[in-house]
């Protein structure tokens, strides 16, 4: 056997000047390479969140063998469950009976009976037009007392309605529409833990106001606790739809305060959730930005002219967080991002003025699979990718923004990059590990 192909791409071949690359999408859509770098969560962790629940996925053998997987890595398999799609089902017409016959089996042979049931089906049920709304029927029918909920594993959908954005809907459709409790606000759409040191909770706990998270439910009934609440705070684009539904079906308002690294849009989302909760800001938000540049200025101290890597794994925002670094003295040389958050079209001009040399490259490009990944500088890599691409072991081990937000949130940021400058880490052991944070029996 002989290789095709050249054994290394040189970073110069694939990757692009931001200079000379469109916004929102700087690089074609066509066949994807994925990386061995998984600390994002799937749709599996993700389902996994709502306590007391089992989890049923629908579809053809090859698809199964990687959620399969994720569940086995966790220590989840007694909550996991699957019914194969073959051939013959797809022509036989009794797709439906497929569906009904496989969740009651799986329900029936469980030791104890779930509290709630995530059924997701896959793109096979969309080609073969199969009557989901029937099927869900028949099951409540069958069991009154089980919450079911539509999940999708339709990567075909990627492009509109990704599987995991549905699968945010999928698990807050699963709240019951209570009474609005005025002293309840939701945190929605985040894998992560929300760190409580956030200004959002000082905020809250001056209205007297509960914030609940489903990363902290350990019970059905905590997790039902949600449908009382008023309002939704999200902080992720992929909470949107989640966010929409809530509003449109339980009267829940949303209230998006994205993750971003600009005091003035900080301070906007902070003064707009006081006037929702009706209380004045408890805290001093200038001693609050003098204590972020602060933090900012001893980290680029120590850095120094070291070149800095940041990924769109890291971040909703890595040219928003681009920018702050370069801002306050950092050398931010390059980016790994696929496409670009419209929302930061502003941060977009601005490296685009002020750094035009910033390289971006695409990581699900299939050239990548040979992208020479030996750097002859010590990068310090903020995200997985980026520590990947660039084989360093100094990075910041930090997904969807690590549950990060407001000016707490720069602060520790700031303290995580100056310990992956000065404490390496196991790269090639971190990076293949599945889900972030979650369990894992690897």
């Amino acid at each position: 056997m002989r290789r095709v192909g050249p054994p290394t791409i040189s970073p110069d071949e694939i990757g692009k000047r931001i200079a000379d690359i469109s916004f929102p999408t700087p690089f074609p859509s066509y066949l994807e390479y994925n990386p061995p770098v998984h600390g994002t969560w799937n749709i599996v962790h993700t389902g996994m969140l709502v306590p007391d629940a089992h989890i049923i996925y629908v579809c053809a053998a090859g698809c199964l063998r990687g959620v399969v997987l994720t569940a086995a890595e966790m220590g989840e398999m007694s909550r996991f469950s699957s019914i194969s799609v073959r051939e013959p089902d797809i022509v036989n017409g009794r797709m439906d009976d497929l569906i009904i016959d496989g969740v009651c089996s799986v329900i029936d042979g469980l030791a104890a009976r779930p509290r709630a049931v995530l059924i997701y089906t896959s793109c096979v049920h969309n080609f073969v037009g199969t009557d989901l709304r029937y099927i869900y029927g028949k099951l409540r029918e069958r069991y009154p007392d089980i919450d079911f909920s539509d999940g999708y594993m339709t990567p075909i959908m990627k492009k509109t309605v990704p599987p995991d954005t549905r699968t945010w809907q999928t698990i807050y459709s699963l709240l019951k529409k209570n009474d609005h409790n005025s002293k309840g606000v939701n945190i929605i759409g985040c894998d992560l833990k929300i760190d409580e040191d956030t200004q959002i909770f000082k905020i809250a706990k001056a209205a007297k106001v509960d914030l609940l998270e489903i990363t902290k439910c350990n019970t059905y009934e905590e997790f039902q606790k949600m449908g009382s609440s008023y309002a939704n705070i999200y902080m992720l684009p992929v909470a949107a739809r989640a966010a929409g539904y809530l509003e449109k079906h339980h009267g829940q308002k949303s209230l998006y305060m994205p993750v971003c690294y600009s005091y003035k849009e900080i301070n906007l989302e902070l003064d707009m959730l006081c006037r929702e909760l009706g209380v004045d800001m408890p805290f001093d938000e200038a001693s609050l930005i003098e204590e972020c540049e602060k933090e900012a200025k001893k980290t680029a101290d120590l850095l120094g002219d070291s070149p800095v890597s940041v990924d769109g794994v890291c971040s909703p925002r890595p040219l928003g967080l681009a920018r702050y670094l370069i801002e306050h003295g950092m050398n931010v040389i390059s980016l790994f991002v696929d496409g670009l958050n419209a929302e930061e079209e502003d941060d977009f001009k601005w490296l685009f003025e002020n750094r035009p040399d910033i390289m971006v490259y695409p990581t699900i490009d299939p050239k990548m699979r040979v992208f020479d990944r030996k750097r002859g500088e010590n990068v310090l890599a903020i995200g997985q990718k980026a520590a990947y691409f660039n084989s360093t072991k100094h990075f910041v081990n930090m997904i969807e923004g690590g549950g990060l937000h407001g000016y707490s949130g720069i602060i520790r940021l700031m303290e995580l990059i100056r310990d992956a400058y000065e404490n390496e880490k196991d790269t090639k052991d971190i990076v293949p590990r599945k889900g972030l944070t979650c369990m894992s029996v690897i």
